[in-house]
């Protein structure tokens, strides 16, 4: 009966550290470029940059700047192969999910020299 108890706690504790941490994961973080910069190859379970992406989406801070005005808030787009029908693509970090296996990306597709699409993807 004591092993019962104990591995019913341990498996009440696992589940609610994992539905904590997708809470805090799923929180925007208001944009800041200096921790944006920073975070270019955060590989922790919780980076920054993918909580501020969200923000910079909600608000659409992104639609109708320039690339240049782009690479001026966000740095230069990360070098990668992945979603080659974007024109600017930025690594947020590990995807949101309890496995963290795949990350997430910010793609911008650009229209007449401006943005006029930026989303969330997989790998």
């Amino acid at each position: 009966m004591k092993r019962w108890k104990i591995a019913t706690v341990s498996l009440l504790i696992g589940v609610a550290g994992v539905a904590a941490h997708r809470w805090n994961v799923s929180r925007p973080l208001a944009f800041d470029r200096t921790v944006w910069l920073a975070g270019d190859h955060d590989t922790s379970m919780n980076p920054p940059r993918l909580r501020m992406a969200d923000d910079l989406l909600a608000k659409k801070a992104i639609i109708g700047k320039t690339r240049a005005e782009i690479e001026s808030l966000l740095g230069p787009p990360t070098r990668t192969e992945y979603f080659s029908n974007y024109d600017m693509v930025y690594w947020l970090g590990s995807e949101r999910s309890g496995y963290g296996v795949d990350s997430e990306w910010l793609v911008v597709r650009l229209s007449e020299g401006r943005a006029n699409e930026s989303e969330i993807f997989h790998d």
